[in-house]
């Protein structure tokens, strides 16, 4: 039973794997981009 389980669980963790990476950079720049617009906003506010 384990040794199906694993056969089932290993063509599942491949396109997870692939995909996670392409999450990761997602995240990084979704990162970068909510800093920057962080970064606009407190400029602005100190502006004002």
């Amino acid at each position: 039973m384990v040794y199906f389980v694993m056969i089932k669980t290993i063509p599942m963790a491949a396109p997870k794997k692939k995909r996670s990476k392409a999450e990761l950079k997602a995240k990084k720049q979704e990162k970068i981009l909510q800093r920057m617009e962080e970064k606009k906003t407190k400029k602005r506010k100190s502006r004002v």
